[in-house]
């Protein structure tokens, strides 16, 4: 699979934990870290990356890499 260099990034930020997606009020949700948006949603929809509940809140989820999307940060 070939990704882009802002795809490759987002992953290694996912990787680190440093994206989230935040409640800022109702149905207002928010992707925030140093990730661009987009891209996050962009490897997210190719399966590299999901959203999961964060603890203790209800507010925010965190992205995670898939099995894939594992495999293709070591593999870059």
């Amino acid at each position: 699979m070939s990704l882009t260099v802002k795809q490759r990034e987002a992953l290694n930020h996912i990787k680190q934990g440093e994206v989230q997606n935040h409640r800022f009020g109702y149905g207002a949700w928010r992707i925030t870290g140093p990730a661009t948006p987009n891209v996050v949603g962009r490897v997210i929809s190719m399966g590299l990356a999901r959203w999961e509940a964060a603890p203790n809140t209800s507010d925010a989820k965190i992205a995670t890499l898939t099995p894939s999307g594992r495999l293709a940060v070591e593999s870059s």
